[in-house]
């Protein structure tokens, strides 16, 4: 009779995780869990990574973030990039497209009312850095912050 354990290495080997993966979320040494797997059939030492670089693979062009990919697959972002490079995938672009009714809400408000950028933030829902990058990719020209004296002291 099999153990609550090999039964669940088997269902996380079948979900695409490798060895490592399986090891580290079990508590296990990674080499029990190899030779669980090898014993039983389930693993080639040739065919573990293969599987899991398709599903990989498999995972990045149905559209999900590293982010969502390495949770699911338990591996970190270096592994992934890894593979990725190794199988010839092109990098995703690390932007994600701006709306561009967003944008140019967000210059408008920037060029035409007094709001500070943490009011803009705050009433588009965006962290300083999306608004830096919008006023950057539109060539805003910046504001000049106001001092409390109304002139700024010399060197600032």
């Amino acid at each position: 009779m099999r153990s609550e354990t090999w039964h669940k290495i088997h269902r996380l080997h079948g979900e695409g995780l490798g060895a490592a993966s399986i090891a580290r979320l079990l508590g296990m040494q990674e080499y029990k869990v190899r030779r669980i797997l090898l014993e039983s059939g389930a693993m080639e030492r040739q065919y573990e990574y293969g599987v899991r670089d398709h599903r990989l693979i498999d995972a990045a062009r149905e559209g999900l973030t590293q982010k969502e990919i390495c949770d699911r697959y338990h591996i970190p972002v270096s592994l992934l990039i890894k593979v990725l490079k190794v199988h010839g995938e092109p990098p995703r672009p690390r932007k994600q497209p701006l709306d561009d009714e967003l944008v140019r809400v967000v210059v408008a408000d920037y060029l035409d009312s007094d709001m500070t950028r943490e009011e803009i933030c705050a009433e588009h829902h965006i962290t300083p850095a999306i608004l830096t990058r919008i006023l950057d990719d539109e060539e805003v020209p910046r504001r000049t912050p106001n001092s409390r004296t109304g002139t700024a002291p010399f060197g600032f």
